[in-house]
């Protein structure tokens, strides 16, 4: 997993390819493949990391 290069609400680093929980849904971090921008991935939809990564927490592992 590579460092996003944001933080989480509590100040944990948010990996590529992790787990983050983001208005009380879990949310995968990946790289959209048609504009290339860091996002929280769910089957409720996308939000871009740089919007919302203030809001979200760290799973951990």
């Amino acid at each position: 997993m590579n460092n996003t290069g944001f933080k989480d609400k509590n100040g944990k680093e948010i990996l590529l390819g992790g787990e983050v929980i983001f208005e009380g849904e879990r949310y995968d971090v990946i790289v959209n493949d048609f504009n290339k921008r860091i996002v929280v991935d769910s089957e409720l939809g996308q939000a871009p990391l740089v919007d919302v990564h203030m809001l979200c927490e760290v799973v951990s592992v």
